[in-house]
């Protein structure tokens, strides 16, 4: 079973990965804000982090530097899901380790896939388009 934890602003998006992935074969973890996010890893070990980038306050890429001071995490592979398309933020995010990008909207099975090339497990067969 695959660990995913979840940081994004918005608690409907929250609510959604929930529900999008299925029980038997995810654990989902959600945190609201990157102070709350710190405070699952002091005690959750993901298999993977998907985090927003624009967020009110401490935001994605500030989290992004922040796991670059954590060792323990630099393992875990970081998805930046965002709702943005502007190429300087990406490619920051990029710089400061993330291992993919998804951009809102995007289908449950373009994230499945995503999930499972970036942690490389075998995954069921699903298409990797967001459409």
């Amino acid at each position: 079973m695959m660990k995913v934890l979840f940081i994004d602003d918005d608690h409907i998006i929250l609510t959604l990965m929930t529900h999008l992935l299925p029980p038997d074969s995810f654990q989902v973890h959600t945190a609201a804000t990157v102070v709350e996010a710190w405070q699952l890893l002091a005690h959750t070990q993901p298999d993977v982090i998907c985090c927003d980038l624009v967020m009110p306050g401490t935001n994605g890429l500030d989290f992004l530097a922040q796991r670059q001071q954590r060792p323990e995490l630099a393992h875990v592979p970081i998805i930046v899901l965002s709702g943005t398309n502007e190429q300087t933020l990406l490619e920051k995010a990029k710089d400061l380790g993330a291992a993919a990008n998804l951009t809102k909207p995007f289908t449950g099975k373009a994230l499945i896939a995503l999930l499972y090339a970036v942690t490389q497990s075998s995954a069921p067969a699903v298409t990797a388009s967001n459409t």
